[in-house]
């Protein structure tokens, strides 16, 4: 998804969506997203990405991504065929510093709550939003958390991931930000061109098959020498990559398009409780959707 309330041009945008078994947190779902955003407006700006989180966001929820800014874009391009500072606003929604973010964290996007979380984005990035755009994303993603990620470079400026790990809403569902709107309303009946790399991911690998004259277990390759040691353990070990501009995939667009969205088939093992496991694959139990997520 790029949509920011003022004119602005985003380019490069890498989306990863996986899940994992973490150490400390469990089962959780990460989204990962970055792009390289040039302000276009007089006026601060700033992107707003809904997170599918069953539980309230806290600044814990943002992995610090600062010191390794190309991981993301790195595990895509080659998976991808070679033939082509915290702040507590209030006692609900958080304002932290990563990068060239101010990103609010928004658990309550009632007006007031809005107005008073916004007094800790310094002005030269406080975005103007109007009441119609906060009523898009109310109606819209009315379960979902919001993340304002605040900016305002008027040069194009490589940003690192913004990568969040929560509790998923739909545990079957790996959710990809892809909606398009620079400065207005989204039109959920406007047709979308897509350009985003995208990734699928998972801490498992549940169907290797035997292509290109070996088994292919789709195990990503990551320089773990290169990476924050709090990073490694919200990272996927497996996963595809999409180019969506070069038609790698279809999903098919119905009358409320918005994210694209990843759902798998349930099937439960008393190893995860019951849990999705998501299979990685050509053979996996999977398909793309266009949809609201409810």
């Amino acid at each position: 998804m790029c949509v920011t309330v003022e004119n602005s041009v985003l380019t490069s945008t890498y989306i990863g969506s996986w899940e994992i078994m973490h150490p400390e947190y469990g089962y959780r779902h990460v989204l990962a997203y970055q792009n390289m955003p040039q302000n276009l407006s007089n006026l601060p700006n700033c992107m707003l990405l809904p997170i599918q989180s069953k539980q309230e966001l806290t600044p814990e929820n943002i992995v610090d991504t600062s010191n390794c800014p190309d991981f993301l874009s790195k595990m895509i391009e080659d998976r991808l065929p070679k033939m082509r500072g915290i702040m507590p606003s209030n006692s609900e929604n958080y304002v932290m510093e990563m990068g060239i973010y101010h990103i609010a964290i928004l658990n309550n996007v009632s007006k007031e709550a809005l107005k008073e979380t916004l007094k800790n984005i310094p002005s030269h990035k406080n975005p103007n939003i109007s009441e119609e755009f906060m009523d898009f994303f109310r109606k819209t993603y009315s379960k979902f958390p919001l993340l304002l990620c605040c900016f305002n470079n008027q040069d194009i400026s490589k940003a690192s991931p913004i990568m969040v790990h929560y509790v998923p809403l739909r545990p079957n569902i790996l959710m990809f930000n892809t909606l398009e709107s620079h400065g207005t309303v989204p039109d959920l009946n406007e047709e979308m061109q897509l350009t985003q790399k995208i990734l699928v991911g998972s801490f498992q690998n549940s169907h290797p098959i035997f292509h290109e004259n070996k088994w292919q277990n789709y195990e990503l390759k990551i320089d773990e020498k290169t990476m924050n040691e709090q990073i490694l353990p919200f990272l996927p070990k497996f996963g595809l990559a999409h180019n969506l501009s070069e038609g790698y995939i279809s999903p098919f667009y119905n009358e409320e398009d918005d994210d694209l969205y990843y759902e798998y088939e349930k099937y439960h093992s008393p190893a995860f409780n019951g849990d999705v496991l998501f299979d990685i694959g050509e053979n996996a139990r999977y398909r793309y959707y266009y949809g609201i997520l409810k």
